[in-house]
C-alpha cells in the first residue's frame, strides 16, 4: 500500500503485521520534499521529465491554458473549481517548443531551458 496524500482523507489506521501473511507486502508514505531536498537531484528529475516529454514517451494534456496577464482570472476560476487537469500560464514572448534554444540563450532559459526558444 502506498499512501501519496490526504485528498480521500486519512488512510485508517491498520495492523502492519497483517502484511506478513499476504506475501511480504509493505506499506510507504511518499513526500515530494524527501525527493527535492537537494537541487542537483531534482534538475536531473526535471531534465528526464522534459526529456521524456520531448522524445513523445510522456504526453502532457493541458486542459487550460490562461496568458500571464491572465493570471488573476486563473486564480479565480481554479478556486471556484472551474478548472479540471492540467492548468497552464503562457509566456507571451516565450515560445514554447521541442527546441533546446541558441547557444547564446541556454544558458539563461533556467529549468525549462528544453522547451524554451529565443525569438533570434
Amino acid at each position: 500500500m502506498a499512501s501519496l496524500g490526504n485528498a480521500s482523507g486519512p488512510v485508517p489506521p491498520f495492523a502492519p503485521g497483517l502484511l506478513g501473511p499476504k506475501g511480504s507486502l509493505y506499506g510507504t508514505r511518499q513526500t515530494l520534499l524527501s525527493h527535492i531536498a537537494k537541487r542537483e537531484s531534482t534538475q536531473a528529475m526535471a531534465d528526464d521529465l522534459i526529456d521524456a516529454a520531448t522524445s513523445g514517451q510522456v504526453k502532457i494534456h493541458i486542459d487550460q491554458r490562461y496568458k500571464l496577464e491572465d493570471v488573476q482570472q486563473a486564480h479565480r476560476d481554479l478556486e471556484a473549481c472551474k478548472t479540471t487537469g492540467c492548468t497552464s500560464l503562457t509566456l507571451k514572448d516565450v515560445p514554447v517548443t521541442s527546441a533546446t534554444g541558441c547557444r547564446a540563450c541556454r544558458p539563461n532559459l533556467g529549468w525549462g531551458r528544453r522547451w524554451m526558444r529565443c525569438a533570434s
